[in-house]
């Protein structure tokens, strides 16, 4: 049951990274909106909610799906309690790097989603 979650979360991180890096100038402009909205801080919640299934998968690449779903386990909490220092540091980033910059962090960000999402939906199939 839990590789079927894998699989499923894989296939779909790598669908949004896949539209993330075909529209690039759109999920900037949704990234900044996002960061900005009141309910930003939801996304610690989804975080903790998402990664924490994570942590029981036995299978193949067991070691690097615990790993991931602890990071976002271990992220949640903090964008959950400093929304505000999350922010602000992404607005820092706007301010001393560019709009460049942070176009260059959401690549970044759809290109790992991709390889994330791939090696999940890979791993899982792969017979424990």
């Amino acid at each position: 049951m839990i590789s079927l979650y894998v699989m499923y979360f894989g296939v779909a991180l790598a669908l949004m990274g896949s539209v993330e890096l075909t529209f690039r100038e759109r999920a900037f402009r949704f990234w900044l909106k996002w960061f900005r909205h009141r309910f930003f801080s939801l996304h610690g919640v989804l975080l903790i909610a998402l990664g924490f299934p994570l942590t029981f998968y036995k299978g193949a690449w067991s070691t690097f799906v615990f790993i991931v779903g602890l990071v976002m386990v271990l992220t949640g909490p903090f964008i959950l309690i400093y929304p505000e220092k999350m922010r602000k540091s992404f607005d820092d980033i706007s301010q001393e790097a560019g709009d460049g910059a942070l176009r260059g962090l959401v690549a970044f960000d759809a290109f790992a989603r991709v390889a994330i999402g791939a090696a999940f939906a890979w791993c899982a199939m792969l017979p424990a």
